[in-house]
């Protein structure tokens, strides 16, 4: 980006130069012509000299076009590159999904949406059963795989106002527009049924791995008042609760509560 914009600051001196040459050369000519005695050739001296002078502001004019239109051109290479940078440091790399940072934002700018329009959302954490087993029998490689695959349905299954972000390792993130525990549980316990139902193959170096798979995962819904780290921290501890009570389901944060009342 800096090799671009460095170009084109160094035509646009280059143009100037040149310009400022022949008006100085110009300068000097008239300088000369003004001690002359004979009015024909003053008369016959400038006329040249304005003739090259209009030729030069209107040679200086078409030049400054079109390098207003390279800088123009510069400035949106320059945005393009600057966006796709942008958006590459919010992604992760794996599975295309934002990465926590990239996450963190948004969940932080939903909190601040949900504040001002006074409309709940729902945040859930979804952490993939037995991960390591599949890591163990398969290598990184099988576990790639399945973290692609699985990024692939969520994707396809969730609405366009929701999003999703790999919170770490074989661990990821919803935000869901549903405006209730209830209707964001039903959402998630089909999808939680729908990934666990097929054989999932994973071919690796010439082998074939054939697994089974399934999430667990812990909801918890926006209150006034909260905080991006509020809301995770429900989110996880009902997902904890999840996984105790023996994975592949949906827990929300009133099951919590009912637990510790």
């Amino acid at each position: 980006m800096i090799t671009v914009l460095t170009e084109a600051i160094a035509t646009l001196s280059h143009g100037n130069e040149d310009y400022h040459g022949k008006i100085l050369q110009t300068t000097q000519t008239l300088s000369q012509i003004s001690q002359l005695e004979d009015i024909r050739k003053i008369r016959s001296s400038l006329s040249v000299e304005i003739g090259l002078l209009k030729d030069a502001v209107k040679e200086q004019q078409s030049k400054e076009r079109q390098q207003q239109a390279k800088l123009s051109e510069s400035v949106e290479t320059l945005q393009s590159k600057l966006k796709t940078a942008i958006n590459r440091s919010l992604r992760d790399p794996l599975t295309d999904l934002f990465n926590r940072e990239g996450w963190d934002h948004e969940l932080t700018e939903a909190c601040r949406v949900a504040t001002v329009t006074n409309k709940p959302f729902t945040v859930a954490m979804v952490d993939v059963d037995a991960f390591k087993k599949i890591n163990d029998s398969g290598g990184h490689q099988v576990g790639d795989l399945i973290l692609k695959k699985l990024a692939s349905f969520f994707k396809e299954s969730l609405r366009a106002e929701d999003f999703i972000g790999r919170f770490g390792g074989d661990e990821f993130a919803f935000a869901l527009s549903s405006p209730s525990l209830d209707k964001a549980q039903a959402r998630l316990e089909r999808l939680c049924k729908e990934i666990s139902k097929p054989t999932y193959n994973c071919p690796v170096n010439g082998k074939e791995f054939y697994l089974k798979i399934s999430i667990s995962v812990g909801l918890s819904l926006y209150r006034v008042g909260d905080t991006p780290e509020s809301l995770i921290h429900r989110a996880d501890e009902a997902l904890y609760l999840a996984k105790k009570n023996g994975k592949n389901r949906v827990v929300t944060e009133a099951e919590l509560e009912s637990k510790s009342a």
